[in-house]
């Protein structure tokens, strides 16, 4: 093979790996749409639809809500879940394939190449009986990373919070609905008094959260931070970032990865107001089981606002 048809054999693979990618991702999106649908579905009166949700439910029989597998389920839901998703999923990659191919020249071997990636990927999952990297995650649960890809953190949130985090592969559908951040009976935490720390209470608890405001005075030392924080589900630090000592954003972050002990979810801490030295310090207190949420414009964009951009992922405001 000469050089220039060298170049143009490995051009044209690229190409088509490339092509195979984009059919998979958005075949995943559009899946998570029929994974949504799903999960609204068991709440109708419609028997049928119900019944259609119970397919999905076999699943989330298999990896509960308090994240446990339970290997007796696991043919129920290869009969009932598995095998149906890799259905839906190759006949997403087909329709994608024959939807791009209206826009660019696609070979049918691309989509071929995509249902064959479903297929092994299936594959797998049953051969190691369910047990893949989306459903091994046991608690304490780390915190999610990233900000497009799905990891295993992020999808068992999914199933300790079945109407959020539906996303599969990328995080698209969760930031378009909203359904980053659940509120509703979970434990808030929230220190300060400014106006902007009280509307923020106030959409809180229109969320259904349920809100403890503090007195940050009464924080003295660590061991008082820690008791205020045990059975937390959300710190909102919004007492001011330039405050310093045991009272500071870092000691309260810290004191309160500490309370977490060995509670099965991740924390999240949402830290409000803007200070030189606080910016720099915030990099350093990454904590493996703390979502932390730096809000500097926040008091500037709204509590409305601020709260619809966090239930879409945001991690900095």
């Amino acid at each position: 093979m000469s050089a220039p048809e060298f170049v143009v054999a490995v051009s044209s693979s690229m190409r088509a790996a490339l092509l195979v990618a984009v059919v998979l991702v958005v075949a995943s999106v559009f899946g998570d749409v029929v994974h949504a649908a799903l999960h609204r579905f068991a709440h109708t009166r419609w028997r049928l639809l119900r019944a259609l949700a119970s397919l999905h439910g076999a699943h989330h029989a298999f990896f509960d809500e308090s994240l446990r597998v339970h290997p007796v389920r696991f043919a129920a839901t290869v009969a009932r879940h598995l095998i149906p998703e890799a259905l839906v999923r190759a006949v997403l990659c087909g329709l994608v394939g024959a939807a791009l191919g209206v826009v660019v020249d696609v070979d049918p071997s691309v989509v071929v190449v995509a249902v064959v990636v479903v297929v092994v990927d299936v594959a797998t999952v049953i051969a190691r009986r369910g047990r893949d990297a989306w459903h091994t995650r046991a608690p304490p649960l780390p915190a999610p990373r990233g900000d497009v890809v799905v990891d295993g953190a992020y999808h068992a949130l999914h199933h300790a919070f079945p109407d959020h985090f539906l996303a599969a592969h990328v995080q698209v559908l969760d930031r378009v609905l909203g359904t980053m951040l659940p509120l509703a009976r979970r434990r808030v935490l929230l220190t300060g008094a400014s106006r902007f720390v009280a509307s923020l209470q106030q959409e809180l608890q229109r969320a259904r959260a349920d809100v403890v405001r503090v007195d940050v005075d009464a924080l003295v030392d660590e061991a008082a931070a820690v008791a205020a924080f045990a059975g937390v589900d959300v710190v909102v630090l919004g007492h001011g970032a330039d405050v310093r000592g045991p009272r500071s954003y870092e000691a309260l972050v810290a004191a309160a990865a500490r309370a977490q002990g060995d509670r099965p979810l991740p924390l999240d801490v949402w830290a409000i107001g803007d200070d030189a030295a606080w910016r720099a310090r915030a990099p350093l207190l990454e904590h493996d089981r703390v979502i932390l949420r730096r809000l500097v414009r926040a008091p500037m964009l709204g509590a409305r606002v601020t709260l619809a951009l966090l239930r879409r992922g945001a991690r900095s405001l």
